[in-house]
């Protein structure tokens, strides 16, 4: 609303030129960077999509050889990335050299029992970077409680990465229990498309004290809402 009474009241030229700038939002965006790894494959695979999945056996992302991975099969769940997954039983980095900017983290899981081990009690954190993203995380937990009811769920996550700065994902199993990814996809996004740095702060609720939005701030997806269009699968 407040947009719409904005246009209302600026003269014609301003106008055109503000319908300009929001036309160059539309134009397509090729990422300078797109990551696909499907954990715990051997080999590079497609998904039903038709994007390709590099397997991160011996990885170029990976320090050291991922540890054990493991596989499952269940015909009514995607076989990429969702059918593999690599296990781990101490912490573990992937390591992303990334350039700078903000780049959307998509995480894939499918609790199953891997490798003969009970998913139910896997627990565990997840960092990228500086930031906490996933604390005494359990997926099985998370997915029993999504409605309806599904097999398989992606953590989203939006995350700027600095000059001279790599993309760090470290994996931290709980005390005895074991962590685990399907897949892990990473895209780079266009600058201010969430935070600008000009934007009016919102006010938290029953406060009057504002809450600053920039690029240092990571985002999580909550809730997703297709206005108009397709439905979105991704």
């Amino acid at each position: 609303m407040f947009i719409f009474i904005s246009l209302y009241l600026l003269p014609p030229l301003h106008l055109f030129l503000h319908v300009t700038a929001t036309e160059d939002y539309l134009l397509p965006y090729s990422p300078t960077d797109l990551i696909l790894l499907n954990c715990g494959a051997s080999s590079n695979l497609s998904s039903p999509d038709g994007r390709s999945w590099d397997g991160d056996s011996q990885s170029k992302f990976a320090a050291s050889n991922p540890p054990e991975a493991s596989s499952v099969f269940n015909s009514s769940t995607q076989q990429v990335p969702y059918m593999t997954a690599r296990i781990f039983h101490s912490k573990f980095t992937y390591t992303f050299p990334l350039l700078p900017g903000p780049k959307f983290v998509r995480l894939y899981f499918y609790p199953a029992a891997y490798s003969n081990l009970d998913i139910s009690k896997s627990y565990f954190s997840l960092s990228a970077n500086n930031y906490k993203l996933l604390n005494n995380f359990s997926a099985s937990l998370t997915v029993s409680a999504i409605t309806p009811p599904v097999d398989y769920f992606t953590k989203e996550f939006i995350i700027t990465v600095w000059d001279n700065q790599k993309f760090e994902l470290t994996f931290s199993p709980s005390p005895s229990s074991f962590a685990f990814i399907n897949g892990i996809e990473i895209v780079s996004m266009p600058d201010s498309f969430y935070a600008r740095g000009n934007d009016n702060p919102p006010t938290y609720v029953g406060f009057d004290s504002f809450f600053y939005l920039d690029n240092t701030t990571a985002l999580e997806t909550v809730y997703r809402l297709n206005v108009g269009g397709k439905i979105s699968t991704a």
